[in-house]
């Protein structure tokens, strides 16, 4: 078919399409460099694209170009059915990239379903096994998932070092059944989140992140995790006026948890004294280095027990998330393999080589699952996790 001829698909699927991804007719012609009235006449049918068109339309709505020759929408699994505690109207502020993340996770699980024949490599599964009720109380449930993972305070403390405090935690974690992604949100609102299921539990983290808010992450999602549902860690918790009952204590939880598994209670109450023989700033910067953890989590311990205000809180809280973004701007992204040996994991990557190698996908197969287009890059991928 000659690209410049016109193709004839259905026009409610391209508005379908477009809506699933939350583009308006404007951010399309935008990218097009159309006018906005074409673009709403091929999704009223009053004109057709062209086949090349139609392609450029596959690549901003990232879908097959089959899918627009559909008579209906296919089956899919909705943001609001895997994240079942966030209120309805959070759905609608979703960015497309946001929307993109949360497609290219639920492919990740069905990759994941492939190259595992259907079984969690794991031996172990923490959901399973430490299934969480919501009159459980705080502290219990942080100290079994600790006993868990098998990373006692102790040993958390002697790291010293958010990037491998990351490494560490996400290794744990992954031995116990769930899968830890990377990826550059390229926002600031959204530090990560989990999808829910019973073989191949997943979470995702925000690369744009701080390391230790990284950390704080994986916590908060485990937590949503536990109550066999997905979740958000947003930045602003500004919903959660919007929501009442179980939600919202699964929601609240999760926030708690994570504090409390990363700087226990019992422990930081020894440091008390610390804090009230110097001034702040020295303080959460002393204890979150001790701790690996951000500064803002040991301010929402002192903020708890009252010890600073709320304005206190907020304010130096905004101060320390300007002075972070402030820094990142600028910065190199990095060698692109590297960065995305990372983002997918050393575990993910040897299911994938393994498979390969043991001639059960072709070389192009293993490409798809790596996400690579170039041949020479899986070599690249392979070298970067050091086999």
């Amino acid at each position: 078919m000659s690209k410049m001829s016109k193709a004839l698909p259905v026009p409610f699927m391209l508005k379908w399409a477009r809506e699933s991804i939350h583009y308006s007719i404007e951010d399309v012609a935008k990218k097009l460099k159309k006018n906005p009235q074409e673009i709403e006449s091929w999704e009223t049918g009053k004109s057709y694209p062209t086949y090349k068109q139609l392609e450029n339309l596959a690549k901003i709505y990232k879908r097959p170009i089959a899918v627009f020759y559909f008579p209906e929408p296919p089956l899919e699994q909705e943001p609001k059915e895997q994240f079942r505690t966030l209120p309805d109207f959070i759905f609608e502020t979703f960015s497309p990239t946001v929307v993109k993340l949360i497609r290219k996770a639920q492919v990740m699980r069905e990759n994941l379903n492939e190259l595992c024949d259907g079984k969690n490599p794991s031996e172990r599964n923490i959901i399973k096994d430490l299934r969480t009720k919501l009159n459980s109380p705080l502290h219990t449930i942080a100290q079994k998932v600790r006993l868990y993972l098998g990373i006692d305070i102790e040993e958390q403390t002697r790291w010293n070092d958010p990037k491998k405090a990351f490494s560490r935690w996400r290794e744990v974690i992954e031995a116990s059944g769930i899968f830890v992604f990377k990826d550059a949100f390229r926002n600031y609102t959204i530090s990560g989140f989990c999808l829910y299921d019973e073989k191949f539990p997943l979470i995702y983290v925000n690369n744009s992140m701080s390391d230790t808010r990284q950390i704080f992450t994986l916590f908060h999602e485990i937590a949503h995790l536990l109550y066999l549902t997905g979740g958000i860690d947003y930045i602003d918790d500004y919903y959660l006026e919007d929501i009442e009952g179980d939600k919202k204590n699964i929601e609240i939880f999760c926030n708690a948890f994570a504090g409390e598994f990363l700087v226990p209670d019992k422990d930081f109450e020894k440091y008390l004294d610390l804090f009230r023989r110097n001034d702040i700033i020295s303080f959460t910067s002393e204890l979150a280095q001790y701790y690996s953890v951000s500064r803002e989590v040991i301010l929402r311990k002192l903020l708890n027990r009252k010890l600073i205000s709320i304005n206190k809180y907020e304010k130096l809280a905004q101060e320390w998330n300007k002075d972070f973004k402030k820094a990142r701007q600028g910065k190199s992204g990095g060698n692109y393999y590297n960065n995305l040996a990372i983002y997918l994991g050393y575990n993910y990557l040897t299911l994938a080589f393994d498979k390969y190698y043991r001639n059960q996908i072709s070389l192009y197969e293993l490409a798809e699952f790596l996400k690579v287009r170039k041949m020479d890059a899986i070599h690249r991928l392979e070298m970067a996790i050091g086999r």
